[in-house]
């Protein structure tokens, strides 16, 4: 479904709305809309039975393959896809379907294509060969799959300050929260900070307990050890979760080959930091960094 086709599609346009940007093949909200939780205990503390749900990605194939397993799934009076680029999509969100953006409880960003990690140090001639040694997850190395990867943080890669600040107008009007998560530490690191530091948002503090304090790097790849020994931030401390923030029905297959492959996965929660909030999350407290 694209152009303003979703928003017809919906049975009931009233309700709240999840929106997965960068969605692929829509696993992740497949498996919100059959949640059956009511959000009560949970961190987020979304009711998903109660919500609609849109994803958008740039893969037309993808976009084609998820809309028809909600389809058949009988899902899709409450679950839609639009294949479009991420800032076009929420552009339009905001500009052309305002009633629907005043009522977004949660944007989320799973995942993106990483970027290539910067050149320099003993890998060089990997490199060149078309080892960019991204392997974390489905994105571990296949000789000159890498090459095709987003060619740094500033060119080509889908999270733009744009973005950021698109999602921060839409989510300080809805009172709503942004989820970031990635299974490649320095990219996870670049996405916050950049959301804190060029769109206004705020850390989202979880219950003592449910932040991470450090990692135990038991298994690193060769982009984290390469990141580590260039003196990168870590993802510990304020705000990063050391548990999973969505049910288990709305984990990304990535995340599922993570666990698998013992992979970490760098997630955390923010909040526009103009929007005044006063319990969104029932077991966190909100302050500001």
């Amino acid at each position: 479904a694209d152009g303003g086709d979703w928003v017809r599609r919906f049975r009931d346009d009233c309700r709240p709305l999840v929106v997965d940007v960068g969605c692929g093949m829509g696993v992740s909200l497949h498996g919100l809309a059959r949640e059956e939780d009511t959000g009560d205990g949970s961190p987020l503390d979304i009711n998903w039975r109660e919500c609609n749900f849109v994803g958008a990605d740039l893969s037309r194939l993808a976009i084609g393959y998820a809309s028809a397993i909600a389809s058949r799934g009988g899902l899709d009076y409450k679950l839609q896809y639009v294949s479009s680029p991420a800032e076009t999509f929420l552009e339009e969100l905001m500009t052309r379907h305002g009633n629907l953006a005043a009522r977004v409880k949660l944007i989320m960003i799973q995942f993106p294509t990483p970027f290539r990690f910067p050149e320099g140090g003993d890998n060089d001639d990997d490199e060149k060969n078309g080892f960019l040694h991204d392997d974390a997850g489905d994105n571990a190395p296949k000789r000159g799959r890498n090459l095709q990867l987003p060619t740094n943080a500033t060119h080509g890669f889908m999270v733009t300050t744009n973005l950021l600040r698109t999602s921060h107008h839409i989510l300080k009007r809805s009172g709503g929260m942004l989820l970031l998560q990635s299974n490649c530490e320095d990219v996870a690191v670049h996405m916050r900070n950049m959301a804190l530091n060029e769109a206004d948002f705020d850390i989202v503090h979880l219950f003592p307990g449910r932040e991470l304090a450090y990692h135990e790097d038991t298994n690193p790849t060769k982009r984290l050890e390469r990141y580590v020994a260039m003196g990168g931030e870590r993802a510990v401390g304020a705000g990063w979760s050391a548990f999973p923030l969505l049910p288990p029905k709305g984990i990304t297959e990535t995340e599922l080959a993570c666990r698998v492959n013992g992979v970490p996965v760098h997630r955390c929660l923010l909040r526009p930091r103009a929007c005044e909030v006063s319990s969104v999350l029932n077991d966190s407290t909100l302050t500001r960094q």
